[in-house]
């Protein structure tokens, strides 16, 4: 395939790709094929200017020693390139263990992937020297790489306003419980179990992104119900507990107007439901609850259990993990239970320390 043909597929590729190391890996394994470089790691470049491995291509998957070496140099050419601001080249040091193992004449390269913010980016590479003309070969890898140091700038700006934007949720859901003492910092303990509880399920990492802030505002619709109906110290009347049950509903129809993801609301929405049917605003069960709403229910469950309310005061962390146990297959899923089991052993000790902590802010 012609070389210009390789960039326009490479760009198409890029621009469809959901996260960087995938990208990375496209222009890593181009580069690779068109220059035949065997050895190559393509980085990014954070604010602060430190360098970052996204892809590596050529390691060896039997020899550690190797795979090590190899890191340090090209990481250190990555750096030099962006303290520099400029394309560097030197012959590799032949008294290296893995140059000697290679037993070639060998240089080391790092080209600097430039936009108009500065290096965002860096291809550094292991080569014989004897293969390159880097005047030619240098620019060429650039326009390679113009589709990637894009995405690299836009990923930069996307991470920006994804702070922002947690940010912003963070301070929307701290401001749903700060108007009630006793869920003084709730939602953050409800995401913190959340989170940690999806970890151990092994979900992937959008998925935990997006589970996050569900679990952050899974009460923001409290906002609509009555302070008179959220402060009552004692057992609520019908009408007041049918009230209650629909903060689920408010908190979604909320968040589907700010958030424009499908797959935030549903945790929202159902971390009321019981895995027996019981549960509300809609009654479902079993599968039918969203896996967020799943998880979230057990999370909040266990928060609320182990913090001081109105009407009780907070059980023992252990006391509390027993009644979810005890209640798996009718209030909670089987399955996130057994993961929240698992990971309460891990964390029961720094989560103890954080409920402490939170309740004497």
């Amino acid at each position: 395939m012609d070389l210009y043909l390789e960039i326009l597929e490479l760009g198409k590729k890029i621009l469809g790709a959901q996260d960087l190391e995938f990208s990375a890996r496209h222009l890593a394994e181009t580069i690779s094929s068109s220059f035949h470089v065997d050895f190559l790691g393509v980085f990014g470049v954070a604010k602060d200017g430190n360098v970052s491995l996204l892809y590596a291509h050529g390691l060896r998957d039997e020899d550690t020693l190797f795979n090590i070496s190899l890191l340090s140099i090209w990481e250190e050419i990555a750096a030099k390139v962006v303290e520099k601001k400029t394309f560097i080249v030197t012959k590799a040091n032949n008294d290296s263990p893995l140059v000697q193992s290679l037993d070639k004449n060998l240089e080391v390269a790092g080209i600097p992937l430039i936009s108009s913010k500065g290096v965002k980016g860096v291809v550094a590479v292991l080569i014989e020297e004897e293969n390159v003309d880097w005047s030619k070969v240098v620019p060429l890898i650039q326009a390679i790489a113009i589709s990637f140091t894009g995405e690299l700038v836009n990923s930069e700006l996307y991470s920006q306003l994804e702070n922002l934007f947690l940010s912003t949720i963070l301070a929307l859901a701290s401001a749903v419980d700060a108007k009630h003492p006793y869920t003084r910092g709730h939602s953050e303990r409800v995401t913190r179990y959340s989170v940690a509880i999806a970890k151990e399920m092994g979900l992937v990492r959008q998925e935990i992104k997006d589970l996050q802030i569900s679990a952050l505002l899974h009460d923001v619709g409290k906002i609509g119900i009555r302070e008179s109906v959220l402060d009552k110290n004692g057992k609520l009347t019908q009408e007041e507990y049918d009230e209650i049950k629909q903060h689920p509903l408010i908190g979604a129809e909320i968040v589907s107007k700010i958030v424009n993801c499908e797959r935030i609301v549903p945790g929202i929405l159902e971390h009321h439901e019981r895995y027996d049917g019981k549960g509300y605003p809609y009654g479902k069960k079993g599968d039918e609850i969203s896996l967020f709403g799943r998880i979230i229910a057990v999370a909040d469950t266990f928060d609320a259990m182990t913090s001081t309310r109105t009407y009780r005061k907070a059980l023992p962390f252990q006391v509390a993990v027993e009644e979810i146990v005890y209640n798996a297959g009718y209030q909670f899923d089987p399955k996130v239970v057994k993961y929240f089991v698992e990971v309460y052993e891990k964390e029961k000790d720094i989560w103890q320390r954080e409920n402490i902590i939170f309740s004497v802010r």
